[in-house]
């Protein structure tokens, strides 16, 4: 019967708009055909049986759909077994094991791993090419004394290369943390099951934070990417990567082993029974221990499985979402936006009161959100962070490479490029305050640092707006203009800031509020 889904088997290949014919398939699994994962199956299921007919004691057999695992006490007398079995299977199937990618890893103690390969080469000369290793990989994870956090290695290198990649798109921060999130932080989901975090952990975030959040030196801290949601009113934040792995393994004790303390009690009782360990804390280190250990962990702070259960039933959210909710609350250290932002308005030096230019700044994000798109946001912080990448803010990299620091872009020479000089800039304030639609129809009395900053008392909620949207405009003219040297090249810098504010409004409230003509 199962020949016959192989009569008549036709082949063709498309190449250029043409149809050539190609190979008839007579045996294998076909791609995509709904029945292959029901004939393999079938298949499998008597290898499997075969296998473990011929295991004694405590040997195991472990296997989901093609990874398969055993663990045998005499590998000289099993091994020759095992081969004599899977050649059989070959003759009856046409599946053959692939040897050469088949992991031997010894329990015990090895000093010389050439030696345990020569015995293995005498004990069963069909399988002279499988692999000896401290460790091997077994649906995902290393497992092994050797493994340590090696599990790690191959997500983590590419969780970097992954970000690197989407930073080269130069998408902005609102998509960055989008990206981040769909694409990037998703990568460790699958190891953080199971794994404890490695201790650079947080080193690779930085990592990936800085391509995702590009500018000058540390201009965001940790604390900042992780509260941008919660206290400055973006629509996304930064996820701690060590609340996220503590929410994957919650949701494995809830969805997998929620007895896991019982399987490491029994666990630790066969250890206690052994005299010799040859591995150390290796066998203190399984799947079922972290896992009962970032249990107990989460339970000192009053997180159990019943709980997230009891707040999921509430709302239209995931276990895992809950989870790291609530664990990032019990976990992270308080974040003061008002002391932050305080901080920050140090170096700018306002005739404003700081207790007072604090709230209206955080207003302002607020207001912000509520009008504009992200981008204004983003560029609202950058501003207030320092973030923008002038010579001023780099002038010790271009000292080091014998770069003299450029005036402003915008072409006042007698100024410096740096995000101080250009809030009282000549050429933005002229643009500012012309009358709309050439400018944003500001009043001349309102040019000064504190109006740029937004932190000037009396601003109506329509001139911060539009200043906002000049920032936000000024910051892309400028930022043209060093990438194409404007000493060089000459732009009407008032088309040029009128053009992009009206970008900036694109898409949102701010539009209609201020009427900007087409």
């Amino acid at each position: 019967m199962l020949r016959l889904f192989y009569k008549d088997n036709r082949h063709v290949i498309r190449v250029g708009g043409h149809e050539f014919e190609s190979i008839a398939v007579r045996s294998g699994v076909r791609q995509g055909c709904p029945l292959s994962p029901l004939l393999f199956a079938l298949c499998a299921d008597i290898l499997l049986r075969e296998l473990s007919e011929h295991l004694q004691g405590d040997e195991i057999l472990c296997a989901f759909a093609d990874d398969t695992a055993a663990v045998v006490a005499n590998y000289v007398k099993s091994l020759p077994v095992l081969s004599s079995l899977c050649q059989e299977f070959e003759a009856i199937s046409a599946l053959a094991l692939n040897i050469k990618k088949t992991v031997f890893i010894p329990l015990w103690g090895v000093r010389d791993m050439v030696h345990v390969r020569s015995l293995i080469r005498e004990a069963c000369p069909p399988w002279k090419d499988i692999l000896v290793r401290h460790a091997g990989k077994y649906l995902g994870f290393m497992i092994g004394p050797g493994a340590a956090s090696t599990s790690w290695e191959k997500p983590l290198r590419k969780y970097i290369d992954t970000a690197v990649l989407w930073s080269s798109l130069h998408l902005g921060l609102h998509l960055n943390l989008l990206v981040y999130r769909v694409f990037i932080a998703s990568l460790l989901g699958f190891v953080m099951q199971l794994e404890p975090d490695p201790p650079d952990i947080m080193g690779y975030f930085d990592i990936a934070m800085r391509r995702l959040a590009p500018g000058p030196g540390n201009w965001l801290s940790r604390a900042d990417a992780f509260h941008l949601r919660s206290a400055y009113g973006f629509p996304l934040e930064f996820e701690d990567p060590r609340w996220m792995s503590m929410a994957c393994k919650m949701r494995v004790v809830r969805d997998v082993a929620p007895d896991c303390n019982d399987r490491r009690k029994e666990l630790d009782e066969v250890l206690a029974e052994c005299f010799r360990r040859p591995h150390g804390m290796w066998h203190y280190r399984s799947f079922y221990t972290i896992l009962s250990e970032c249990r107990s962990e989460l339970a000192f702070k009053g997180i159990t499985v019943q709980s997230l259960n009891n707040v999921c039933e509430d709302r239209d959210h995931s276990f895992q979402h809950h989870a790291a909710k609530s664990i990032a609350a019990a976990f992270s250290e308080t974040y003061f936006p008002l002391s932050r932002v305080r901080a920050k308005l140090v170096r700018w030096n306002v005739p404003e009161r700081g207790d007072i230019a604090d709230r209206r700044i955080l207003r302002n994000f607020a207001l912000l959100a509520k009008w504009c798109q992200p981008r204004i946001l983003t560029v609202y912080l950058k501003t207030l962070w320092n973030g923008w990448s002038t010579d001023r803010r780099l002038q010790s990299l271009r000292r080091s490479q014998n770069q003299p620091c450029r005036t402003c872009l915008l072409g006042c020479e007698s100024a410096e490029d740096s995000v101080d000089h250009y809030a009282c800039c000549s050429v933005f304030w002229k643009f500012a305050c012309a009358p709309r639609p050439v400018g944003l129809g500001l009043q001349t009395e309102l040019r000064s640092k504190s109006t740029f900053l937004l932190v000037r008392s009396g601003l109506r909620e329509e001139d911060s707006v539009r200043i906002a949207l000049g920032m936000y405009a000024l910051y892309r003219v400028v930022n043209i203009c060093r990438h194409h040297n404007s000493t060089n090249c000459r732009f009407n810098f008032n088309t040029l800031l009128r053009l992009w504010s009206k970008r900036g409004a694109d898409h949102s409230k701010a539009k209609r509020l201020l009427n900007f003509s087409p």
